[in-house]
């Protein structure tokens, strides 16, 4: 009887350990209710009421593993910035049908964390927790201190991420909050910086005493620090116990009121390791290797101001539509260092290394309109409208644009859908390849 429990014991000890996390749905439109338990998209809750049941499991005995998938769409904080200070992992990037992380785009189906308060953050982490946010856009969050989008402290992770659109009129989009003695890292991964706006030096980020950081294949581009003179892209205020990892990111076009260019990374006396980045201004103490500086610029269509959109509808569409993706005989293609590499698939949700090396920012350079199997005809095109071959019905139909940039995805129900804008497209129907020309 007792060999018996025991083999019970063990089999339920199995289960609990190999068990699936629990999975928790949450929308813009999601329940608040307490009795809805977020376990499907049916029944799925809102961004706080997913929170709480993040908590809810995090406390059992023993806790539950869990994570929280979101559905596409604009989350509008009203209040505070949204509160990290639980062990979480939200995803963005789902339509609100799938049944695996492995089926999310969130290039796709944008999720959207907006800041609708004058006065606050996005994000704040205020514990040493393992927090983190994937597939999101955090935008539009306004402060009089630093960290305009947000504040990190050690295991606080954004991972294929855009943070746009913040301002403060204190120094940085994202201020980094070191714990003494903490061996945990905050972690920038895959991410695009880009169009925000601080009153004081340093424009990107403000690193604090203590911290460690990781900031891997991230973009860092046009955001502007309104004061005038000398500053900095990535700023130390004391170096105390601060070690950074800056390895293939791009630091480019980023501006100080005078229109002089900060210096990518401050020279304060902290440990500093920077590989295979490419910026306009170097750092200039550090641990320096395989840097590039570009004398102009790797992106394909940037947006055409620097800092925050100014309210206006064609601004915040200039943002949306940008391409920060890297245009052909960029210096940064090929130009990375693999071991640092920790996903398998860039901020547009394709391959990340290609060519047998990564390339530096959030980017990969993906398809050349080039490409010999490119076909030209079996498309009709009219206007704007690009009427499908009759095979295409029910297939998953793929449009890149020049640089191989997927900009949109969907199932054919019918034969004909319509690009906005000009220029050079590729179309893909299963194996089949099309150049279109608008």
């Amino acid at each position: 009887m007792k060999r018996q429990l025991l083999i019970i014991y063990f089999l339920i000890s199995t289960i609990v350990i190999f068990a699936e996390p629990v999975i928790i749905h949450i929308s813009p439109t999601g329940s608040s209710d307490i009795t809805v338990d977020g376990l499907s998209w049916e029944n799925a809750v809102s961004l706080e009421r997913g929170r709480n049941l993040v908590n809810f499991y995090n406390t059992q005995n023993p806790a539950v593993a869990n994570e929280v998938w979101a559905k596409a769409g604009t989350y509008t904080l009203t209040t505070d910035a949204f509160q990290m200070t639980i062990p979480m992992t939200i995803y963005g990037g789902f339509a609100g049908t799938e049944t695996l992380l492995s089926e999310r785009n969130w290039k796709i189906n944008q999720t959207i964390l907006h800041q609708s308060n004058a006065t606050k953050g996005v994000i704040f982490s205020n514990i040493e927790a393992e927090a983190t946010f994937d597939g999101w856009i955090l935008e539009n969050g306004s402060k009089t201190s630093a960290g305009s989008c947000g504040t990190l402290y050690p295991g606080g992770t954004l991972r294929n991420c855009i943070i746009r659109n913040n301002k403060t009129t204190g120094a940085g989009v994202l201020l980094f909050t070191g714990i003494a003695g903490s061996t945990k890292k905050i972690t920038i991964d895959n991410c695009l910086i880009i169009n925000n706006e601080c009153g004081i030096s340093p424009v990107v980020t403000q690193i604090a005493a203590n911290a460690l950081v990781d900031v891997i294949n991230t973009t860092m581009a046009n955001n502007l620090c309104t004061a005038t003179g000398t500053g900095v892209a990535i700023g130390i205020s004391t170096a105390t116990g601060v070690t950074i990892n800056l390895v293939n990111s791009i630091v480019y076009g980023n501006q100080m009121g005078d229109q002089t260019i900060p210096t990518s990374v401050a020279a304060t006396n902290a440990v500093k390791n920077l590989y295979n980045n490419a910026w306009d201004v170097a750092a200039t103490n550090g641990t320096r290797a395989n840097n590039i500086l570009l004398t102009e610029t790797p992106f394909n269509a940037p947006t055409p101001f620097l800092g925050i959109a100014n309210g206006t509808t064609k601004m915040f569409t200039a943002i949306d539509t940008s391409d920060f993706s890297l245009k052909n005989g960029s210096s940064c293609i090929n130009a990375g260092d693999n071991s640092y590499v920790t996903r398998t698939t860039d901020l547009a949700v394709n391959t990340r290394i290609l060519n047998n090396t990564v390339d530096i920012g959030c980017y990969e350079y993906a398809v050349s309109t080039s490409v010999p199997n490119i076909k030209t005809l079996g498309l009709t095109v009219t206007g704007n409208t690009i009427s499908l071959p009759e095979y295409a019905l029910g297939k998953t139909i793929q449009l890149f644009n020049a640089s191989g940039m997927e900009i949109k995805q969907f199932k054919a129900e019918n034969r004909s859908f319509s690009i906005s804008g000009k220029g050079v497209f590729i179309v893909k129907v299963s194996n089949d390849i099309y150049k279109v020309i608008l």
